[in-house]
């Protein structure tokens, strides 16, 4: 089994994170939205009322295999979006992204992230409460291409 290496994005990782965010979610962000949000990513964070992109990119010695997106504001964050290879789903590597997600936003003073996850997705509505993620909350009629609703969930550190 490769080495898996979790870091912050690279500018060398978006064609790669690009093409999974197209395979992982139907209504992808494609190089520029990442290019944009990853130039956020280094900011520092203050008081909380400018959002903060956090990118982090697990890779094995050969290839990116998983991302995750999540803005902090104060003392929460969002997760925007999160994709791992088919190939490598099922091994932990969502697992591995959402917790090292939360070990770099809990020394900011970050200790409540939340999600929208369709409703149909069942595989990452288990991943998220696998790791501690509970239901909060319905939004109906959330995604635009296909009127679903999204579970809102919520981690408290």
């Amino acid at each position: 089994m490769a080495k898996h290496i979790l870091r912050e994005l690279l500018e060398s990782d978006i064609p790669a994170v690009a093409e999974l965010e197209r395979l992982c979610n139907p209504m992808p962000w494609n190089a520029i939205d990442l290019t944009r949000f990853a130039s956020h990513s280094g900011d520092s964070h203050d008081s909380g009322s400018q959002p903060v992109g956090r990118v982090a990119v697990l890779a094995d010695t050969h290839e990116v295999i998983g991302y995750v997106c999540a803005n902090l504001v104060g003392s929460e964050a969002e997760i925007l979006v999160l994709g791992v290879a088919p190939e490598h789903r099922r091994q932990g590597v969502g697992e591995s992204l959402l917790i090292d997600l939360r070990t770099v936003l809990e020394p900011l003073g970050c200790y409540v992230l939340f999600l929208e996850v369709r409703e149909s997705n069942t595989p990452a509505i288990a991943l998220y409460s696998n790791v501690g993620f509970e239901e909060i909350g319905l939004r109906k009629g959330y995604y635009a291409d296909t009127g679903e609703g999204a579970k809102m969930m919520k981690w408290n550190g």
